[in-house]
């Protein structure tokens, strides 16, 4: 054999060593696969998720059992709140359930009777505290509210897309961050749940002049304001004769018929930067 063919062999043997090396590990890398992982695999998901049916029959579980601790939306009372909770959404289904069927040991939460059907119905109600608006299914006409969110001057306050004011907070993803409820609250009643950072604040100066915008920033040396025409000022407190924080919100209440703040909701509820689908309900 030439030394050209003896340098062939041997690459070729080395080539069908490895490669019959690497099938005999194969099985030996998937047996010590940790348990964890195998298990992740496995978990137990609601087979009731997003069902409205079941999230309306969980809902009357929920005021029949645990409404009188955690209040009637899981917004807490004698319980701790439920509602947009992180401690409630970080948990899998499986968790959540089997934290229902057996109650916490040592407080007053008891173990549930329910069977495994109605414990479902549950998770999916205690589930649905958490949707946002844009996993809603909520009618009304888009195009509408969209014609009325311009109309009525919203973006004057409000960003959106990059388009509009800073008095307000940005709406950009106000579909995807905030529940429904929360969303048809800011609108109807908005003074009811200044958002941080937009609080109504008065300040006059030692020069006379008077202000009326929101706080953005402020220390005990300081405040950062805008104005209602949304220009930013920057004060030291030695330069103010008057500051003073004014109760409930910049934001008018909105004189709406049922159509068009439906509409309205229709639109808002579409604001999303991201969805589980990966598109932007924005249009």
């Amino acid at each position: 054999m030439n030394s050209r063919k003896h340098v062939q062999w041997h690459r070729s043997t080395m080539v069908l060593l490895l490669i019959s090396g690497f099938l005999f590990l194969v099985p030996s890398i998937s047996a010590a696969t940790p348990e964890g992982e195998r298990e992740k695999s496995a978990e137990v998901k609601n087979p009731y998720a997003h069902d409205k049916e079941a999230i309306e029959a969980g809902k009357q579980h929920f005021q029949g059992g645990c409404a009188f601790c955690h209040g009637t939306r899981g917004e807490g009372g004698r319980g701790p709140f439920l509602s947009e909770s992180n401690r409630v959404r970080g948990l899998s289904d499986e968790n959540l359930f089997n934290l229902l069927r057996h109650g916490i040991p040592g407080t007053p939460m008891p173990p549930s009777s329910l069977d495994d059907t109605r414990m479902w119905q549950l998770v999916s109600f205690l589930r649905s505290l958490h949707f946002s608006a844009s996993q809603e299914d909520v009618p009304g006409d888009v195009g509408s509210g969209h014609a009325l969110f311009s109309r009525a001057g919203c973006f004057g306050c409000h960003m959106l897309k990059g388009r509009g004011g800073l008095v307000g907070p940005d709406l950009s993803d106000i579909g995807g961050s905030r529940s429904l409820e929360k969303l048809r609250e800011a609108v109807a009643k908005p003074s009811a749940s200044v958002v941080p950072g937009f609080r109504k604040i008065l300040v006059q100066t030692r020069g006379g002049s008077q202000l009326l915008g929101v706080a953005r920033n402020h220390s005990n040396y300081s405040i950062q304001m805008i104005d209602l025409k949304g220009e930013l000022h920057l004060f030291l407190r030695e330069e103010l004769a008057k500051l003073s924080y004014e109760p409930g919100s910049i934001m008018p209440t909105a004189d709406l018929s049922q159509d068009e703040f439906q509409n309205l909701m229709a639109f808002l509820s579409r604001q999303v930067l991201s969805s589980e689908k990966g598109e932007e309900k924005n249009r």
